[in-house]
């Protein structure tokens, strides 16, 4: 008898959770999801910045649904930050949006590990405007804290632009760093073999623009010198080092074009600049000539002035007249060069 009450009991609790869980379904309450559904770092040091995205995702969207993100990390709720905050609204229609979450770890920070959940919540509002809970989405938490340093680099791409014969090759390296100090290469290898596959020469480089920050994912630019490649495609095997490890190998294809020839000036501009030169050097000069002349009749002034006033200038040329003689004494005859005087 207390066997087959038992199998009851056990029916009737599958019964009644087999039914809760069909009636939360049907109510579209099991049809969210969160992902990644961990927010972990073991590598974290005092004044470290960590962030991760993570997607909501439903079923159902045929009413808005409002969405509430609960931290809940003992002793370090205030290093963390939501974006774009930790209540938004999903509008009707939207399927899917993403909220980041990011942790700034104050420069006094103690080592040590920590835990806890970050819940997303979801209530979805029916056409009626009521409101209908859904269960919270849990996202672990499990932050470590350390004064150790450590460098991992992850190369996810490497790429060689299009360049013009007599310049730099220039490799782009897409590279995420899950240390928590900046990190770049500290060398690269490049072979370059024909496109037929045969070997043509072998470069490398320790010059490097830009670092990548911890936690963070971006692209340095590698520099190599002019590789004197003639005009056509070839390969490229790439070594990417960090300290001497190799943390990266790959094949890639470029390309190197003919070099763009500057554009040549037209003779009619030539012409142009020419005119308009010799018309700048002769007004120049005009206007020294205009000063010059300008200034000479000043000083004539100047000079007339200081010896009395008025400047006679004398009618006729010849002898100086006598002091003394009479008005009149010096004339002329007839059209004659005699000069009759009068004692």
């Amino acid at each position: 008898m207390s066997i087959l009450k038992t199998k009851f009991l056990k029916l009737g609790v599958f019964t009644a959770v087999f039914a809760m869980v069909a009636f939360l379904f049907a109510r579209g309450v099991l049809a969210v999801g969160v992902s990644p559904s961990d927010f972990n770092n073991d590598a974290l040091m005092a004044g470290s910045h960590y962030e991760n995205e993570f997607l909501i995702s439903r079923a159902e969207a045929e009413s808005a649904a409002d969405v509430t993100i609960e931290l809940n990390v003992e002793g370090i709720n205030d290093w963390f930050t939501v974006t774009p905050s930790d209540a938004f609204t999903m509008a009707e229609g939207e399927e899917s949006t993403r909220f980041t979450v990011a942790v700034d770890v104050p420069d006094d920070a103690e080592d040590g590990n920590y835990t806890g959940t970050i819940t997303v919540r979801v209530a979805d509002q029916d056409q009626e405007g009521q409101v209908v809970l859904v269960p919270g989405v849990a996202i672990k938490v499990d932050l470590t804290v350390s004064d150790q340093e450590v460098k991992s680099m992850t190369v996810m791409k490497a790429s060689i632009s299009v360049f013009e014969v007599g310049q730099k090759l220039v490799l782009e390296l897409e590279i995420r760093n899950d240390g928590n100090v900046s990190i770049a290469p500290t060398k690269v290898m490049l072979d370059v073999s024909s496109i037929n596959d045969e070997f043509l020469k072998s470069l490398e480089t320790t010059d490097v623009e830009g670092e990548v920050d911890s936690f963070t994912t971006s692209t340095v630019k590698v520099m190599f010198d002019d590789p004197e490649l003639e005009i056509g495609q070839y390969f490229g095997d790439v070594d990417v080092y960090m300290d001497d490890e190799v943390v990266y190998e790959d094949r890639v294809v470029f390309e190197v074009v003919a070099a763009t020839p500057a554009p040549a000036q037209p003779a009619a501009k030539e012409e142009e600049e020419a005119d308009r030169t010799m018309l700048y050097v002769g007004g120049g000069v005009l206007l020294v000539v205009v000063l010059i002349v300008g200034l000479a009749v000043y000083v004539n002034k100047k000079k007339g002035s200081a010896g009395g006033g008025k400047t006679e200038v004398p009618t006729s040329i010849g002898p100086s007249q006598p002091q003394g003689m009479p008005e009149g004494g010096n004339q002329m005859q007839g059209g004659g060069d005699q000069t009759n005087q009068t004692v």
